[in-house]
């Protein structure tokens, strides 16, 4: 009762059979009971690595909800230039279903349930074809129904594919753990942003670091920190934001678990405004 035709079309891209099967960069590392301890530092170890390198495309995405409406807002950015075919998935994953499970009952908790993508193409909509240059941004927005999810039991993950031949090539990911009924009204989160800076990741752990991709430098940089309720809890002051990867740790804030959101100014002028999930 939890397959959809999403994820029984993932599971053939990746010539996934049988449960569970683990892949990375769609190499199935065999993973069994015996196993499964030092596969899992192996699968934690090869992740920090990767999400250390420079993404050559991210999206990033937003997931409000109002009244019976799924609104979605996503931007996605090619940092360098590219060719091929690219798509965009979106997908909704409830956190936890109760429900049978052989051997436990009615009353299972599963957790992380993927559910259809939300554009109906299990790999979602072509973002661009052919060459691709530097810097370029593609933006959407899509509002579905609800149904009969309940958003505070969603999250929202997206995934850019590469197709080559007849199959779907992961590039990168990102999520929403948080779909939010209410914009912060404390903050001016709708003067309009440059949309050459990016922020990531934007789920952090307890080493509180993260990074902002610029392709231009900006002098008399801000960067603050609010809750969600509009009160600042940290200034951060820089000189400027170089252009390439600027790393910043903000190890030194006193930051318990929940959604923040991280405004980075110039010169009084909003560049990015960012909602950060923090995670002990």
């Amino acid at each position: 009762n939890y397959q959809n035709n999403t994820s029984q079309s993932i599971a053939s891209n990746f010539n996934s059979v049988g449960q569970p099967v683990f892949f990375l960069d769609g190499k199935d590392e065999n993973v069994t009971s015996s196993n499964q301890n030092s596969k899992r530092d192996y699968f934690s170890n090869k992740v920090n690595e990767i999400i250390q390198q420079s993404p050559d495309v991210q999206t990033g995405i937003d997931a409000t909800y109002s009244d019976t409406k799924l609104k979605i807002k996503y931007s996605t950015k090619f940092f360098n230039s590219l060719s091929g075919e690219y798509y965009l998935g979106l997908y909704p994953i409830e956190k936890s279903v109760i429900g049978y499970q052989a051997g436990r009952g009615q009353n299972a908790d599963h957790r992380n349930v993927l559910r259809e993508e939300l554009t109906s193409n299990p790999f979602g909509n072509l973002i661009s074809g052919g060459d691709i240059s530097s810097n370029s941004i593609f933006d959407g927005n899509l509002e579905v129904d609800l149904n009969s999810y309940n958003p505070e039991n969603l999250e929202i993950a997206c995934i850019i594919w590469k197709k080559e031949g007849t199959k779907y090539k992961f590039v990168n990911s990102n999520i929403d753990k948080t779909v939010e009924k209410y914009v912060l009204n404390n903050i001016d989160n709708n003067i309009p942003e440059e949309q050459n800076i990016i922020v990531f990741p934007s789920i952090i752990n307890r080493d509180k670091k993260i990074s902002v991709i610029s392709n231009n430098v900006y002098e008399n940089i801000n960067i603050e920190l609010f809750t969600t309720n509009g009160k600042k809890l940290r200034v951060l002051h820089i000189n400027n934001l170089n252009k390439g990867i600027n790393h910043l740790d903000l190890n030194s804030t006193v930051i318990k678990s929940g959604i923040y959101f991280l405004k980075i100014t110039s010169d009084n002028k909003l560049l990015k405004s960012s909602k950060l999930i923090f995670q002990e």
